[in-house]
Formats: C-alpha cells, sequence, structure tokens
C-alpha cells in the first residue's frame, strides 16, 4: 500500500469496522512489495495516492509503471486482488491498462468520511475477499482430485477384480485382471471393442437387455463369455453408472461365475432392503439420490424427492408395543410400494421418514373424492405429489389401531447439480416440510380455509345440528332411458354464514373427518338425507348417487345400519348408488372386496370412481361387482386433438361394456367433447356444462318417448 498518510489509516478503520480482522503493512516502493510477497501470503492489496495534489495520470505511472505490479505478483506466485482508491472518478480510457496490471475495481474517494465511500468500500472488500476464498477452493479441490483420480487409477489397476468401462457398449478403459480374463495382451489391444463381442453369441441379446436396463449394482447377469482365443467360460456381471473423464459411463464388473445365481442375487437385494418396511434401506436410497444428482449434471434429467414423514409412530407404537409397529411398519411399505408405478425408488432413510425418488416421467395421478374439482391430468408436479400424498393418507388409515392416529407429513425437494450430496438434499425436503407448515398455518390463521383444529368442533356441531348441505349434479345419458340421475355432494356451512355462502368443500374437512373417525357418520347422515328425498318424490325412476369415505368402507357398521333402514322399504335399494374411488380400491382391497360383496346381498348398486388412474384399473375393477363406472378425468384429456388417446378411451369403454359396466364421463367443461363421446359409446356425462351442483333437482332430462302411427294419427 502507498503511503497516503491519514487517509490510509482511515480506510483500515473503515474496514475494521465492517467486522474484517486486518493487519496491514504500508509499502512505498516496488522493493519494499516485492520484500513483503516473500514473507507471507497476503489477501489484498490497497493503492492509495500519495497526495491529495497529485492527478491521476502520474498516480498510474508511480504506482503502475515503477511498480510492474503483475509481474512481481507472478514472480512471488501470489493471487491478491488489487484495488485502486483515488481522488477522483477515472476515465474509461485508462481501465485496459489497469486491468493488465491486475486492478480488479477503482473506488473514488473525494473524502474517506462520505457514508456512500464507506458503504461502497466495504461491499467491494468482501466481494474481492469471497472470490479470492472460492479461487483457493477451486485450486484445492482440482488438487485433491488429481491425487484422488491417481490413487483411483492405481487401485483399478491393481484390483483383482475384472473391471472396465463402456460408453455407447465400446470398452474405453479396462483393467489388467480384465484384460487377462480375455487373455487380451494390452489396452490397446481392447479398447475400441464392443463388450458384446466378448459375449456368445446366442446370449448376447440378454446382455444386452441387462445393459439397457441399467440396473445400477443392485442385481447380476449370468452369461457365457468369450474370450480372445476363443474359448468360452460361465461369469456374473454387475454395472453401475459413474461418470468417466468427464462424460457418463458404464462401469462393468465381471467375475467368473460360482455357487448359484440366483440366490446370490436374493442375498444381494435383501443387503440392499430395510427388514421391516421392505423398501430400500438408508445408504440404498442415498446412493439412487447421488446416482439422480448425476443424471441431473451430466444429462440435465429432472427429479425431485418427495419425504415422507410418519407423525404420530412413537405415540403408536408406546400403546401397541415394538412387535406390532415392526408389522404396522411392513403394511405401510407395501402401501407405499402399491401407489408407485414400477420402477420408482422408495426407501426408508430414518425411524419415521421415508423418500420416493421422482424422475420427470414418473406419475402419481390420483383425484379427490368429490369429484368436481381439479384436472388431475393437467396438474402441475407439486399437485401430483398432494394427490399422492393424500392417497397415501387415504390408505394409512385402516392400517391405523382403533382410536390412534397415523398421519404423513410431506416436504419436497429438486435433485439437480447444485447439491452435492444425497443428504443435503433430504435435509432441503425437511425444510420444505417445516416451511409448507408454516405457510398453512399463517393462511389458516388470517383468514382463508378455517385452521385443523376449528374444522373438527365445527363437523361435530353440523353432524349436532344439520348444519351440512346438500348438492346435486346431474348424470345424464347420451342415449335416453328415461332415469333421472343426480350425484350428492356435501358441503360445511361455516357458523359464521347464516345462509349458504362461504360454504366448506370436502377438500377442507373430509380428511379430517377421516382422520377422527367422522367419516362414517357423516355418510349416514347424507344417506338418511337422500333416503327421505326418495320417500318424499316418490319417483321410481330416480337415482342418486352417494360418495363413501375410507371409513365407512374399513367399518363393519354402516352396511348393517343400512339394511335396517331400507328394512321398511326395499325399493329404494335400487335407487340409492353408493360410490367408492378406485384409489381405496388400490390401498384397502381386502376391505373394498368384502365391502362390495355385502352390498351385492342388499342389492345395492355400486360405482366406482377414478377409473383408470392405477397401473392395472381392470384388475382392480374384478374385486367388486360395479354396475357404474366413472371415467378418471387423464382418460379424457386431448381427446379432440389426440387421435391415440381417442382409441385409448374407447378400447377402456369397450372393455367396460365388456363386463356388462356402465361408463360415465366427468367433469365435461365443454359441449363440443359430447359427440367425441358418444361416438366412443360412453353411457352418460357428468360436467358443469350441463349444469353445475345445485341445491335443487331441477335439470330438464330427456324422456324416451315411442312413435307410432297411431300416436301420429291421433
Amino acid at each position: 500500500m502507498a503511503d497516503a498518510g491519514t487517509d490510509a489509516e482511515q480506510v483500515l478503520n473503515l474496514l475494521r469496522r465492517t467486522g474484517l480482522a486486518v493487519q496491514a503493512c504500508k509499502i512505498r516502493t516496488a522493493t519494499e512489495l516485492q520484500e513483503q510477497l516473500g514473507k507471507r501470503q497476503w489477501d489484498l492489496l490497497l493503492l492509495l495516492p500519495m497526495g491529495p495534489q497529485e492527478s491521476l495520470g502520474s498516480l498510474l505511472e508511480s504506482l503502475l509503471g515503477s511498480l510492474e505490479l503483475r509481474a512481481l505478483l507472478q514472480q512471488a506466485d501470489q493471487d491478491i486482488p488489487v484495488i485502486l482508491l483515488c481522488a477522483q472518478q477515472v476515465d474509461a480510457g485508462f481501465y485496459p491498462g489497469l486491468r493488465e496490471q491486475g486492478v480488479e475495481d477503482v473506488l473514488a474517494m473525494p473524502d474517506p468520511d462520505d457514508p456512500l465511500f464507506r458503504e461502497q468500500l466495504g461491499l467491494c472488500v468482501k466481494r474481492e475477499l469471497a472470490n479470492l476464498r472460492q479461487r483457493r477452493m477451486r485450486r484445492q479441490l482440482a488438487t485433491s482430485f488429481r491425487e484422488l483420480e491417481k490413487r483411483y487409477q492405481h487401485l483399478l489397476a491393481s484390483a483383482v477384480e475384472a473391471i472396465c468401462y463402456l460408453q455407447d457398449g465400446v470398452h474405453v478403459y479396462a483393467n489388467q485382471a480384465y484384460m487377462e480374463l480375455f487373455a487380451y495382451a494390452a489396452v490397446e489391444d481392447m479398447v475400441s471393442i464392443p463388450l458384446l463381442d466378448l459375449v456368445a453369441e446366442e446370449e448376447q441379446g440378454v446382455v444386452r437387455q441387462f445393459l439397457g436396463r441399467q440396473q445400477k449394482g443392485t442385481a447380476t447377469c449370468s452369461f457365457r463369455a468369450l474370450r480372445k482365443d476363443g474359448s468360452l467360460f460361465k461369469a456374473t456381471m454387475e454395472i453401475a453408472v459413474v461418470p468417466y473423464e468427464g462424460q457418463r459411463a458404464l462401469q462393468v464388473i465381471i467375475r467368473p461365475a460360482s455357487g448359484n445365481p440366483q440366490l446370490q442375487n436374493a442375498v444381494r437385494a435383501i443387503h440392499h432392503r430395510d427388514l421391516l418396511t421392505g423398501l430400500l434401506n438408508r445408504n440404498s436410497t442415498l446412493r439412487e439420490i447421488e446416482l439422480a444428482i448425476s443424471d441431473a449434471v451430466y444429462d440435465s434429467k429432472p427429479a425431485s424427492v418427495l419425504l415422507l414423514q410418519l407423525q404420530y409412530l412413537d405415540e403408536v407404537t408406546l400403546v401397541i408395543g415394538r412387535s406390532a409397529a415392526n408389522l404396522l411398519l411392513a403394511d405401510v411399505g407395501n402401501l407405499l410400494a402399491s401407489l408407485l408405478p414400477p420402477g420408482v425408488v422408495a426407501g426408508r432413510v430414518t425411524a419415521n421418514e421415508l423418500v420416493v425418488l421422482l424422475s420427470g416421467s414418473d406419475r402419481a395421478e390420483v383425484d379427490h373424492v368429490d369429484g368436481d374439482h381439479a384436472d388431475a391430468g393437467s396438474a402441475s408436479h407439486e399437485d401430483r405429489v398432494q394427490l399422492l400424498v393424500a392417497d397415501f393418507n387415504r390408505g394409512l388409515v385402516p392400517l391405523a389401531p382403533r382410536n390412534l392416529r397415523l398421519l404423513a407429513r410431506h416436504g419436497l425437494a429438486a435433485v439437480n447439480g447444485e447439491a452435492s450430496d444425497a443428504g443435503i438434499i433430504v435435509d432441503r425436503a425437511r425444510r420444505n416440510l417445516l416451511q409448507r407448515e408454516h405457510e398453512q398455518q399463517a393462511v389458516a390463521t388470517d383468514g382463508g380455509s378455517p385452521a385443523r383444529r376449528e374444522v373438527l368442533p365445527l363437523l361435530h356441531k353440523a353432524l349436532a345440528d344439520d348444519g351440512f348441505v346438500l348438492a346435486f349434479q346431474p348424470i345424464v345419458s347420451l342415449k335416453a332411458e328415461g332415469l333421472e340421475h343426480y350425484e350428492v355432494r356435501i358441503r360445511l356451512r361455516p357458523p359464521s354464514h347464516g345462509d349458504n355462502s362461504g360454504l366448506l368443500h370436502p377438500r377442507d374437512f373430509m380428511e379430517i373427518a377421516n382422520q377422527h373417525g367422522l367419516g362414517e357418520p357423516i355418510d349416514q347422515w347424507v344417506i338418511r338425507q337422500v333416503m327421505e328425498i326418495f320417500r318424499q318424490r316418490e319417483n321410481p325412476q330416480l337415482r342418486l348417487t352417494v360418495n363413501l369415505t375410507q371409513n365407512s368402507m374399513s367399518s363393519a357398521t354402516l352396511l348393517p345400519w343400512l339394511a335396517s333402514q331400507l328394512h321398511d322399504y326395499r325399493q329404494i335399494a335400487e335407487q340409492l348408488v353408493l360410490q367408492i374411488s378406485e384409489l381405496d380400491m388400490v390401498s384397502a382391497p381386502d376391505c373394498v372386496a368384502g365391502f362390495s360383496a355385502r352390498m351385492q346381498e342388499l342389492n345395492l348398486p355400486l360405482s366406482v370412481t377414478h377409473f383408470g388412474c392405477s397401473l392395472n384399473p381392470f384388475r382392480q375393477l374384478s374385486a367388486v361387482q360395479a354396475q357404474y363406472v366413472k371415467l378418471d378425468k387423464a382418460l379424457l384429456d386431448q381427446i379432440t386433438v389426440d387421435f391415440e388417446q381417442r382409441e385409448k378411451l374407447q378400447v377402456t369403454v369397450s372393455g367396460l361394456h365388456a363386463q356388462g359396466v356402465m361408463v360415465i364421463a366427468p367433469m365435461i367443461d365443454r359441449i363440443e367433447l359430447l359427440p367425441l363421446l358418444w361416438q366412443a359409446n360412453v353411457n352418460m356425462v357428468q360436467g358443469n356444462c350441463l349444469q353445475e351442483p345445485s341445491e335443487s333437482m331441477n335439470f330438464d332430462f330427456l324422456q324416451d318417448e315411442e312413435i307410432t302411427l297411431d300416436s301420429y294419427s291421433s
């Protein structure tokens, strides 16, 4: 630093007041600078004018020309940022010369006590020091990486196992053990040879299929290998996707076959599994997330981590005991696995936390019990996650012991190249979980939907004082059959609204009702109101569909109660249609099958909604005897422009008709869709384009009339 007297001391004091620990040395000549650079490593070089009257030109000449700053810094082999402080603004023409001498920034210092200068100086110095730390860290990491790479190459070369790397199926590296196994003398002889050239011809298809699956070391492939001299031997192969020289590659380990390959695969699979849930264990789960990070870095493949945190698990364990809790965790693991498409990674990372790794193509197409809400097919990724979590929570209800609760909270974190560690991404998901809960509590406190603690008293009061409201939406037949069919929807009236303004929909209260065992009492209340409507109207053509909650299907009391209600009104049984969700069939198949069998004994028609959202919907449907099926909205997306989607719809409808089921297309909001649905042989339609849910049943259904010569002549 050039000696500028009082100004230099003031600048140092300003830096100390910003929180920096400053140890300074004043330098007047190039010789002094060279000596100081040789003594220790400095972090910053500040250039100040010798006096207030010194012109900018003479300043630059004295500081830069005579010192030859860049040459001195390079000679000392030190990376030091340089900041020039001067009494006046520097003309743009001087900047090229400043840059050549290594000056990073220039600050005008008309007065060291100027508040603007103090702020600029603090920000500029902190920025340059932060950049310096980053550069030093990169150099340290580069050195460590080179050392690690050398050690890794040495380990590969001296490994007793045969290891190679493939890119596009071709060898790019092979260690000594690999070459000896296949009788090659030098690496040059093996590089650029396809791996399939080392496989017996009749087994190349098996190996090609195994390589295409890229099972990441969780399984092995048995095959007959071909040496350079033409001899064959039995071998097993493991693969893993790894980076090699900045590009993606397959790491292949080949061993001569020994023992039972199937048994070895089974043992290896158990080694990767959590013994309680059957999902991947913590180490294997984190390994899969690390591979997803690699995919994001090298192939720009998006992914996300969904963290499911089981609430009240400790309380449940305390009540039912450790052994029963272990069995409960096995059921929880099976439930989660049944809700995910094949190939999606799910694992257990802590005692009460499960993780799902979702790639950009994974979908969890689920919907709410109340079918007049969002379109699942066009939902965002966050919406699909919300639907998956809701389905998981519905499946947890029958698993929890009586009078106990089990609930999953969730957090989401993106998998990208910014996180260098899988544990960091899991921690981000935890922070997202806490942040979401905080935001939801804030919204509830500010007056959006009622807070969770406020909904439960509302439900109890509504059951006691008839505080629910019914709404009806028509289900219209495309082929006149003379029936008047409505779906019944339920709304909750808040106590602050004497009229029906501000009604709460099922999304606001039904999950809480199920968690507290109020789903069945609500269903009974709805059914009582519906039966009263049947008695008052005495219309045999009227059909009313009632949505049932998960509580009712897992209960042994609803249908006996309903049988007693129908004792004196048997004809009503044919008019009352009970509707369940395919999502409940997936999460609790045994409960639903038993419930359907008891419904058949009462001659109650059954309707299945959200059909087509599971992986194998027809298999789920075969477990029940349904008279109606309401398609999932995803089957109706883009049918006006997508020919393949229309064909898929027609195939689904034909399959349902073959089983004698009436097909309903829900959530139709455009009238131009009706001709396409008619061509697809859909029986009935429902949607806001026909009529929105209303408290009155006043829709004008088409009547089936027979025209004859007699009626015409009359």
